[in-house]
């Protein structure tokens, strides 16, 4: 293979073999760990999130088409004489040798439900680039002799945090010390602080309701969504004629947290009519973990149209029991504790007042809401 079409060949044969790797990908069965704590969960999440984004943002402080392969098959184009990629250290680097495998790393490992098939996987995956840098490091110690200086002041995976790491750059000495870490540290700290875990499973405050919408004692509130869609209606027959008749809900909840002065919104849940397995079938209202695949369905027990909480034209408070549960595909638990549900907080969502003259016609009609998620106190 000519030199410069050796990287670019790789990243596609590579590709290639990624590709036919996801292809026959079958599922072993069996969990080896699950997390059911909502904040165990999230941290994990987040984890796996911040592996993702370090991998993306290695990229960007490397040359992106020299490692793909694209500088070298351009300068062949062009006519000009293939040449090296100048060592040096961009900040990430500094901290750790290889960041991108670490990247990689907390992508592989960093997940709440880990079935056998994902160990597999992340197991294989990491001997593969523990493997692989021994042999990389050996290519980069040829082709630049200062990365054998480099080699014995930086890390290779695992950042120092209490020391200062040195390095020799153009005859200066460029100190990179561990705030920058610590700044990463502080994202994830801020990220995964009180108030963000408040609205995953630690103390959620909850409006005062309606006596008939008091939940049992024995049970507290876990997680708090804020919600945006429509109720829907479809134009049916009724004693009286034609008449608007409710169909089900279609919404998107979402969690809000603190976020650089202001607020950030995050989707967690889908919210829809659908059928109960746990009463053959039964069309209920069903929420649906937007990670992790998780579901539970519903019943009223109680509602209220008390003007003293309840909004004029907008639709009942309720109080719903569980009355079915699903694990996700892949194990995924986040919704399980679950006993209630509260709807409070209702604006819009109304029977529509328009005039049903059309058997089969749908009205959407836009809602917001909150619904607060309880479970079994410990």
């Amino acid at each position: 293979i000519p030199v410069s079409a050796e990287r670019s060949t790789y990243v596609l044969a590579s590709s290639l073999a990624l590709a036919l790797l996801f292809w026959q990908w079958q599922p072993l069965g069996g969990i080896v760990w699950s997390v059911d704590s909502t904040q165990g969960r999230f941290a994990l999440y987040a984890g796996y999130a911040c592996g993702w984004l370090l991998v993306l943002v290695t990229t960007f402080v490397i040359n992106h088409f020299d490692l793909f392969g694209l500088r070298q098959i351009w300068r062949h184009i062009k006519g000009q004489e293939q040449t090296k990629v100048p060592f040096v250290a961009p900040l990430l680097y500094r901290i750790v040798r290889h960041p991108l495998y670490v990247g990689w790393l907390l992508a592989f490992w960093c997940t709440p439900t880990m079935t056998v098939t994902h160990l597999l996987f992340a197991v294989m995956t990491t001997a593969y680039i523990l493997i692989a840098i021994r042999f990389e490091e050996a290519d980069l110690v040829r082709e630049h002799p200062q990365y054998a200086m480099y080699r014995k002041q930086v890390p290779m995976l695992v950042p120092r945090l209490t020391r200062e790491v040195t390095l020799l750059e153009k005859d200066k000495r460029v100190g990179v010390r561990d705030s920058v870490l610590r700044g990463f540290a502080a994202a994830i700290v801020v990220l995964l602080s009180p108030s963000a875990m408040a609205q995953l499973g630690g103390s959620i405050p909850v409006p005062p309701v309606p006596e008939k919408l008091k939940v049992p004692a024995g049970n507290v509130a876990y997680l708090k969504t804020s919600a945006v869609g429509t109720q829907n209606y479809v134009c049916l027959p009724g004693p009286e004629g034609p008449t608007w008749t409710f169909q089900g809900p279609q919404a998107t909840a979402y969690i809000v947290f603190p976020w650089f002065g202001g607020e950030g919104r995050q989707q967690i849940i889908t919210h829809f009519l659908s059928a109960n397995p746990a009463e053959d079938g039964r069309a209920r209202p069903a929420w649906h973990h937007s990670v992790d695949s998780s579901t539970v369905w519903a019943k009223a027990v109680a509602d209220s149209t008390d003007p003293s909480y309840v909004k004029p034209g907008a639709i009942p408070w309720l109080l719903l029991e569980i009355a079915g549960k699903q694990r996700g595909p892949m194990g995924g638990s986040a919704l399980m504790q679950t006993t209630y549900i509260h709807r409070l907080n209702t604006d819009g969502g109304a029977k529509p007042t328009t005039a049903c003259d059309v058997y089969g016609a749908i009205k959407f009609v836009p809602y917001t809401t909150d619904y607060y998620f309880y479970r079994l106190a410990n």
